[in-house]
């Protein structure tokens, strides 16, 4: 496919620059908003929506409320589910006694639902050995990011095996090295790539199958514009395997006005259109009456 060739050549016409200036980062995210353009002009060449494109059979797709900070977690969590969602993670790796109560606050209010938990890599081994033991009673359905992405293998395998719970990571792994290592080994049940930051859908369409051939749970990572996640979600319902997309539920009115279907939440879900591509068509006006807000 085109998008494929172009990503590739993308990536092999940049590598020298992005080392030379020690950058890689925004030449990684350069290329993977290429690449999302260019797989919704693909799919409208086509006629057809991006996620069917990418293999899909259902337009419906379960998400989560993230973005749920420690300071007045349990009114976010509140207005969350009154707008639609079923699921809830929580920032967590602050202050010990701020996450349990919040952690407890939570579970109160989702009940039995999905309740995940956020440490964005804030401890060390020896913290996470202390703290995670204590987080058992809240049966969370994941706990993300509980140690630094770059720690050794051997660390995240102690962690697993004194968890007690599902470990999920992904969103700040870069490499097709670094996620062939997760999927060999048993240490992460969840798995989420950002097709923002690495990869693109090219790179993270592929990633998504392998990681549900491995068993593993499918759950892309995502906070910022529209756009991006729009296309998260094409390729979440591309892919299917269950898992859930994330959805930042802080106030931002540039993203609600490009997020298409993805603002629209039922039940827990979001449907996506038959409509070709990505599904909208950016009203650039919108861009100039958030600037003035």
């Amino acid at each position: 496919m085109i998008p494929r060739t172009r990503s590739r050549r993308s990536r092999k016409g940049t590598a020298v620059l992005a080392l030379q200036c020690g950058e890689p980062g925004p030449f990684a995210q350069a290329i993977a908003g290429i690449d999302l353009a260019l797989w919704d002009l693909h799919a409208r060449r086509h006629k057809q929506p991006l996620w069917r494109v990418l293999g899909g059979r259902s337009a419906r797709i379960k998400v989560y409320a993230s973005g749920i900070n420690p300071g007045g977690a349990q009114q976010t969590a509140e207005a969350a589910l009154k707008r639609g969602h079923r699921a809830l993670k929580l920032k967590v790796g602050f202050d010990t006694a701020t996450d349990i109560a919040n952690l407890t606050a939570l579970r109160a209010v989702i009940g039995k639902g999905m309740l995940a938990a956020d440490a964005n890599q804030g401890w060390s081994i020896d913290q996470a050995l202390e703290i995670v033991p204590r987080l058992g009673e809240f049966d969370l359905r994941w706990l993300e990011e509980p140690l630094r992405a770059d720690r050794p293998q051997e660390e995240w395998r102690r962690l697993r095996t004194s968890a007690g719970m599902p470990l999920a990571a992904g969103e700040n792994i870069a490499s097709r090295d670094g996620f062939e290592q997760v999927l060999a080994g048993n240490v992460l049940d969840v798995v989420q790539p950002d097709i923002a930051k690495w990869g693109g859908l090219t790179i993270c369409g592929g990633l998504a199958n392998d990681i549900l051939t491995a068993a593993k749970t499918f759950c892309p990572h995502y906070l910022g514009g529209g756009i991006g996640l729009l296309a998260s979600a094409h390729l979440l319902a591309g892919v299917g395997g269950g898992g859930w997309l994330e959805v930042d539920v802080n106030d931002n009115p540039l993203r609600d006005q490009f997020c298409g279907p993805v603002l629209h939440i039922s039940d827990g879900t979001v449907a996506l259109t038959e409509e070709p591509g990505l599904g909208i068509a950016p009203d650039l006006a919108s861009i100039e009456r958030c600037r003035t807000l």
